[in-house]
């Protein structure tokens, strides 16, 4: 078993009940005892990170909330340090690198390219420590950046692989990419973003109706998530207006696009009416939230590679709360979709009539929207954060 273990996160990538729940393994005090000696070289001249490092021990018993918050935050951390968030990352990496060489541990799990930096100094200085690569996405693929960018961080990605000791992505389909585009020495391993199980299986409260003042009758659409472009956002909301009697499109979440998407719906007068904003909720509450919708919707556009092979945790938090999706026919959701039957295909061409003509069908046959709710229970029984978990503590006992 790990004796010691520090995982260094993005920024952008910590997500409840995903790959970063900790709390499903079995070495939380040593682990708790790392992160708070790590806060604590942090906290000496700060007293937002002292009252982090208080938050720690408060939470000792319960390891997860501390190491989620502490890693999806320790670029901020450092950054309080020289009292700006505008210092460079690569100041920032250098701080973070000063504060670890007091600390002793066996593995550093870097999460994404952009961590990376700090993982291969610390495994070029200790080879004995062993360096954990875990890929979320195909990072130069990412359609944001230029194709200098794209090129470098390429490189780069060819150039940590040769100092990892274990490789971890999120599906099958980007697994089988990398190892192909990198005829990889060692084989990847899939550590999906799946969701708790949720076991206890509390019945629906009615809170997203109640909320909205729906009759309990109101079959619901629902979209949770980030609001971001190439998301086939716009084009859900429009289709608001166009929804069965009965039907209501819900959206729970947040982000750029908010206002343009209101204003969709202003302009074709369904705000309040057949389309409905909420704001995020608590990840704690996401299940019970979701419990309330008839059918869920993941309406990613193909605009690359990331987004044609993307397995998204949505698809458990629907499937935990026994509510079946909408997805285009993009890989990973037709090998889900196929062998379980816990959802639909619309078009790979995301339009507002393919997600109408597929909700109207469904109207037309609620036994098989009953029928596709009891097979998400069966999926969430066989395909969940346990059965990953047990995965990642194979690979860590592998490698030690």
């Amino acid at each position: 078993m790990v004796k010691k273990f520090l995982s260094y996160f993005s920024l952008k990538r910590a997500s409840l009940n995903t790959k970063t729940s900790i709390n499903s393994f079995n070495t939380s005090e040593e682990m708790v005892r790392i992160f708070s000696d790590t806060q604590k070289s942090f906290s000496t001249t700060n007293n937002h990170t002292n009252e982090i490092y208080n938050l720690i021990l408060k939470l000792y018993k319960n390891p997860f909330l501390a190491i989620y918050y502490l890693c999806n935050k320790i670029k901020n951390f450092a950054a309080l340090l020289y009292k700006s968030q505008a210092i460079g990352s690569y100041k920032i990496d250098k701080l973070i690198l000063n504060e670890l060489k007091s600390i002793k541990f066996d593995i550093i799990h870097c999460h994404d390219l952009n961590t990376t930096y700090i993982g291969v100094r610390i495994k070029k200085n200790n080879p004995s420590i062993k360096f954990i690569f875990d890929s979320h996405e195909i990072y130069f693929a990412l359609h944001t950046l230029n194709w200098f960018k794209k090129i470098k961080a390429k490189m780069l990605f060819k150039k940590v692989l040769k100092y990892t000791d274990g490789f971890i992505t999120v599906n099958d389909s980007i697994a089988q990419y990398f190892q192909q585009l990198f005829n990889l020495k060692i084989s990847p391993v899939v550590i999906k973003n799946a969701a708790q199980q949720d076991i206890q299986k509390v019945p629906y409260d009615n809170r997203l109706h109640k909320v909205l003042n729906l009759s309990f009758k109101t079959k619901i659409l629902l979209y949770h998530g980030g609001y971001s472009k190439y998301r086939g956002l716009p084009q859900l909301v429009a289709a608001g207006e166009l929804l069965p009697k009965g039907w209501v499109l819900v959206m729970i979440g947040w982000g750029k696009l908010e206002n343009d998407l209101k204003d969709i719906a202003i302009k074709n007068g369904t705000i309040s009416k057949k389309v409905f904003f909420l704001p995020k909720v608590p990840q704690s509450e996401l299940l019970e939230w979701t419990k309330g919708a008839s059918i869920g919707i993941i309406p990613y556009e193909n605009i690359g590679l990331n987004h044609y092979f993307c397995s998204p945790n949505k698809i458990w938090e629907f499937c935990n709360a026994d509510v079946p999706f909408l997805a285009p026919p993009y890989p990973e959701f037709k090998k889900i979709i196929n062998k379980y039957n816990v959802g639909w295909f619309i078009d790979e061409e995301i339009t507002s009539i393919s997600i109408i003509n597929m909700v109207k069908k469904l109207d037309d046959h609620p036994e098989t929207i009953r029928k596709y709710k009891e097979s998400c229970n069966k999926f969430v029984k066989e395909d969940h954060w346990g059965v990953y978990a047990e995965k990642l503590l194979r690979l860590y006992e592998k490698i030690i």
